[in-house]
């Protein structure tokens, strides 16, 4: 929708067939708008996706990685199918999307890829598993891909979030007395909005980033740099 806002046509891709309303809500907006269900992480799908994008628009200026899930559980109860589902979608999907749309921004002189990384790609959260490492592989491949396509003139950035309000968040943390000391834990003492994500996701594809490339635009109200700000709620 923020896109959409900022006058660009829009492919909604997902997994889960609520994308159509997603896609009705753009057109809504006066915009171009198609919908196609996928699974990110197979390559084959990926790949016929991107053609019927090309297809059907002509080009593709812009590539948001938005797709990803999280598993709660210790790290020596965590199942193998888990760890691999999770890097599956979170980091192998990000490459595979970006590796078939950047095969055609390099045709075409350009474009700007936007990752979803996390704050969880620097620090680890604590027993969520497989989700940490496979944040911590999109800023590293963010900043690969930024340095190999600089001369295409193909940027790639990346947005690292913290504590949004989502429903993946509220699995995490289920109850309200939960979610209030999580809060706690921020310095701007609130969650941030998927809006406030969206707004830099659209910043860094936008043409007002054009020397941005490689970077990882943290949206977390502090939270990443907050230890000496828990450290003075524990120690009172």
């Amino acid at each position: 929708m923020a896109f959409a806002r900022e006058g660009s046509d829009v492919v909604v891709v997902d997994i889960l067939p609520q994308g159509k309303g997603v896609g009705d809500e753009v057109r809504a907006m006066g915009r171009r708008s198609l919908a196609i269900e996928m699974d990110v992480s197979k390559g084959d799908q990926v790949k016929e996706m991107v053609k019927t994008v090309v297809d059907s628009f002509g080009r593709i200026d812009v590539l948001a990685n938005v797709a990803g899930i999280n598993k709660k559980a210790p790290i020596e109860d965590y199942s193998e199918q888990d760890w691999d589902r999770i890097i599956e979608v979170n980091l192998k999907g990000t490459f595979l999307c970006s590796q078939a749309v950047g095969r055609e921004m390099i045709k075409q002189g350009g474009g700007s890829i936007v990752n979803t990384a996390s704050i969880a790609g620097y620090c680890s959260e604590f027993q969520a598993g497989a989700y940490g490492p496979s944040k911590a592989g999109v800023i590293s491949l963010t900043k690969l891909m930024a340095v190999e396509w600089a001369k295409y003139n193909v940027r790639v950035n990346a947005v690292a979030p913290g504590p949004i309000r989502t429903s993946m968040f509220e699995l995490a943390y289920p109850t309200e007395s939960k979610r209030k000391q999580r809060i706690k834990s921020v310095p701007m003492n609130r969650l941030g909005t998927p809006e406030e994500v969206a707004n830099a996701v659209a910043f860094l594809a936008s043409d007002e980033s054009p020397f941005m490339t490689g970077s990882i635009l943290t949206v977390d109200g502090g939270a990443l740099n907050s230890i000496y700000y828990l450290t003075s709620l524990l120690v009172a």
